[in-house]
């Protein structure tokens, strides 16, 4: 196990690792709380030291082969979970630059299913993105197909997540784009500037544009 990064005291960054060959590099004044139960997974966490920033970041980890990066973050209060008591493999998280995120839980619960968010997000309090269903599993009788299968979950660059909403494992939200608070985001939408709502989400508004300037406001101003 390689851990590196972790400069705060104990008290504020926790990490409990069983397994061979993981990594973990955190950046200083990042509060983390980390378990690891399986091998070869890296966990890369870096802060925005030019901007406002405060990052609360529980993670866990039942699997191997996993990888999460998180860059430059903002303010942010996520937990991320890969795998529960039944171990998910090959899963990369990718969060982008500037992250604001009041409050977030992430499941990673399939194998192979990669979750993206990009850059200059914005994430209101109580939302849940979840990839699979894991030790569950939802099939065609007839068939057998499994229906719990997924490309991944993708976000795009500045892109506003309402309170409450809920991205599940087929979703993708394309560039600038607003989820209205307690929607259900069950699908692919490859429009940019747009408004989508409900259960399960629809486009409501197209040529929309959002900004929250304290994005970019320098701390001290804050």
């Amino acid at each position: 196990m390689k851990i590196f990064g972790l400069r705060l005291p104990i008290k504020q960054q926790k990490t409990r690792c069983k397994g061979i060959n993981n990594i973990i590099n955190i950046d200083r004044d990042i509060l983390s709380d980390i378990n690891i139960n399986g091998d070869n997974n890296i966990i890369k966490i870096s802060k925005n030291s030019d901007i406002y920033s405060k990052a609360k970041i529980n993670i866990n980890i039942c699997g191997n082969n996993n990888t999460i990066i998180i860059d430059e973050a903002g303010s942010v209060n996520i937990n991320i979970d890969i795998g529960n008591y039944t171990g998910v493999n090959n899963v990369e998280i990718n969060i982008g630059k500037n992250l604001y995120c009041v409050g977030a839980d992430i499941f990673a619960y399939q194998h192979n299913v990669p979750i993206s968010i990009g850059e200059n997000c914005l994430l209101s309090k109580n939302i849940t993105i979840r990839s699979g269903e894991l030790p569950h599993s939802i099939y065609d009788m007839n068939t057998c197909k499994d229906f719990d299968h997924s490309e991944g979950i993708l976000i795009g660059n500045h892109v506003w997540l309402g309170e409450h909403s809920y991205i599940l494992k087929k979703a993708k939200i394309s560039d600038d784009s607003v989820v209205g608070a307690m929607s259900v985001v069950t699908k692919e939408f490859n429009e940019k500037n747009v408004v989508i709502a409900g259960n399960p989400a629809k486009i409501c508004k197209r040529n929309v544009m959002w900004n929250a300037d304290w994005h970019f406001r320098p701390k001290e101003i804050i």
